[in-house]
């Protein structure tokens, strides 16, 4: 399967929707892309509150320019999880611009970005609240974007696992992570 695109109309801050304690999002985008078997298709996704996840209200599919038969094999091509999570990871890296936006008001890739400068100038982190707030923020982003979530706090800081756990479980503690 490739993704060959994602759109949505950035909506203004007060219309971001709530994903999780501390990231909002947008409440939907649409995806197209096309099928190794040459059906293309397009899929309309939206926040859906009750599963706390962003799922697929609608999907179209063409059988395209080769006039591929539509089938099961067609159809297991879309694997939907994967396309959303593709296009969630892909803002979830964008600076200066995105569809999720941290608890501190930042697009989440811009904070990522600074997070990773900090550490790559040196800067040693301690878990101290305003770095529990950048975890929690980190994790609930893992959650979301289908990644690895403790994971993704031990690479953005640069720490390791063990220590990214436990930072979990700080924020946890404090009040900051509520996943």
């Amino acid at each position: 399967m490739n993704v060959i695109s994602w759109s949505a109309s950035v909506p203004s801050s007060n219309e971001y929707v709530r994903l999780t304690k501390h990231i909002k999002g947008i409440p939907s985008f649409r995806v197209q892309g096309d099928t190794e078997n040459g059906c293309t298709f397009e899929a309309f996704v939206s926040f859906e509150p009750s599963a706390n996840s962003y799922e697929v209200q609608h999907l179209s599919i063409n059988r395209g320019s080769e006039r591929s038969p539509i089938n099961g094999s067609s159809l297991r091509d879309i694997r939907i999880a994967e396309m959303i999570q593709h296009v969630l990871w892909g803002t979830a890296n964008a600076q200066g611009g995105g569809w999720l936006i941290t608890s501190d008001g930042q697009f989440a890739g811009d904070e990522r970005n600074n997070i990773q400068q900090g550490r790559d100038a040196g800067m040693k982190f301690r878990p101290d609240e305003r770095i529990l707030e950048l975890v929690a923020n980190i994790y609930e982003l893992g959650v979301i974007t289908g990644k690895k979530p403790t994971k993704l706090v031990a690479n953005d800081f640069g720490i390791p696992d063990r220590t990214a756990s436990h930072w979990v479980k700080l924020a946890r503690e404090r009040g900051h992570l509520e996943i």
